[in-house]
């Protein structure tokens, strides 16, 4: 999987592995470390040392979720945490994890939010952020946004073509 830094990174077409995440890491110039964090601490971005850190005895789907939450904040370049940076970077981790099609393929068979994060290998958390903050439903149809921007129903009828 090739990446690139932009302003508005190109959505995969397929969910990154683990060795995708560490060579978005790479490309973004820090490192990943597991190490043993302190007590209910998931993982972190230390810009001083250009590493993200993440603790022992997450199961993939947590691994994941949460490298791609702290690359985000690399991405942004996020000095420090507030609800704003938080949003940015869980947005920016499930679109980067969960492709629309993946998360339609997976819905389709329940909506259960555990189900659906189970098949696609992200935290239940992801799952609802991606609901909330990366789809938008209008009628019986579900858009997934992009990183900018709202469809309006005259846009979505205009895609009925």
């Amino acid at each position: 999987m090739a990446w690139r830094r932009s302003a508005v990174p190109e959505l995969p077409t397929v969910s990154p592995t683990l060795t995708d995440l560490g060579a978005l890491a790479a490309d973004l110039d820090v490192t990943l470390h597991m190490a043993h964090l302190e007590h209910g601490l998931l993982g972190f971005y230390e810009p001083t040392e250009a590493r993200v850190y993440f603790t022992f005895g997450l199961t993939l789907a947590e691994q994941r979720s949460v490298i791609a939450h702290e690359l985000a904040h690399v991405h942004f370049g996020h000095g420090c945490s507030s609800p704003r940076a938080e949003r940015e970077a869980d947005t920016w981790a499930a679109q980067l994890l969960i492709t629309p099609h993946a998360y339609a393929a997976a819905e389709q068979h329940s909506h259960d939010p555990h189900h659906i994060a189970s098949e696609l290998d992200v935290t239940v958390d992801l799952v609802h952020h991606y609901r909330v903050h990366c789809l938008q439903r209008l009628g019986r149809r579900t858009y997934g946004r992009q990183f900018r921007g709202r469809l309006t129903p005259t846009i979505a009828r205009s895609l009925d073509g």
